[in-house]
């Protein structure tokens, strides 16, 4: 609705109106005091009342029980004469800033810094300056719209749009203010073991060679020196065999294992003649 609204005093006042997204459409017959006098009113519902920095002091001003406003009005109320709804003039921009987590994306390998958050933008009014914070490093911020590049940990976003407005909502039917918190993860370290059997007489083939591997995440692959891609390898001469493990996501660890031999075996016949 966006008219002029007459009030009337009558016995029963009537102490709150239902607010619905900022919109009193089908509210009718409805009385309104004002310091105990009759007034005329101008209510611009139509528009979304929102655009100061200072939304949050609404959430103190609101008492009634029964108020319903979604998503909020942003700062003044209708007795506020320093700003009423709409606290600077032209900026009702008919939705606050609406941001969505699109996804992230862990840490492949454990100690990378390769993590990243993706969201979109939508409504509110441009230009929009994002700052992502980081818990327990405050010597990280990052003001990219999705960040990249990062470490494991606990990232909060903050904005400030277009109007000065420090709040953004994340659900088109929110009733408040949202936040944005992501735990960036990474995978335990990837380990490798390798150990085996040696060769019980000097130049035979008998050798053994096998892997452990932990941590990481599965997946694991393995190529050995000698080409094999299993875990375990047999049939070995004397020699130094290593290895690399690679897991689900690429990350790899290296070890080797060294099949020994006993010096070759010799005997001396003597006799006398």
């Amino acid at each position: 609705i966006d008219g002029t609204w007459k009030g009337f005093l009558f016995d029963d006042i009537i102490n709150s109106i239902p607010v619905n997204n900022n919109s009193i459409t089908g509210t009718l017959s409805y009385a309104i005091e004002y310091s105990h006098y009759i007034f005329e009113s101008h209510i611009d519902a139509s528009c979304n009342w929102y655009g100061s920095a200072a939304a949050q002091d609404i959430i103190n001003k609101v008492t009634l029980s029964t108020v319903d406003i979604a998503p909020w009005l942003s700062n003044g109320t209708d007795n506020d004469a320093a700003t009423g709804f709409q606290p600077v003039p032209n900026s009702c921009d008919g939705y606050p800033t609406l941001i969505t987590l699109d996804g992230y994306t862990d840490v492949t390998c454990n100690g990378a810094n390769n993590g990243t958050v993706n969201i979109t933008v939508t409504y509110g009014k441009a230009p929009t300056v994002f700052t992502w914070t980081k818990d327990g490093d405050a010597n990280f911020v990052s003001h990219d719209e999705d960040p990249s590049n990062l470490a494991p940990g606990i990232y909060h976003l903050a904005i400030v749009d277009g109007n000065g407005s420090n709040i953004y909502i994340t659900d088109p039917q929110a009733n408040g203010p949202g936040t944005i918190d992501v735990t960036i993860t990474e995978p335990t370290v990837l380990t490798a073991s390798a150990n085996g059997t040696n060769n019980l007489c000097n130049g035979n083939t008998t050798g053994t060679a096998s892997v452990t591997a932990g941590g990481g995440t599965l997946p694991y692959t393995y190529l050995w020196s000698n080409g094999a891609t299993t875990s375990s390898i047999n049939n070995l001469s004397a020699g130094i065999y290593s290895l690399t493990v690679t897991d689900a996501n690429g990350c790899t660890k290296s070890a080797n294992y060294e099949v020994t031999q006993p010096v070759v075996l010799t005997a001396t016949a003597t006799g006398v003649s």
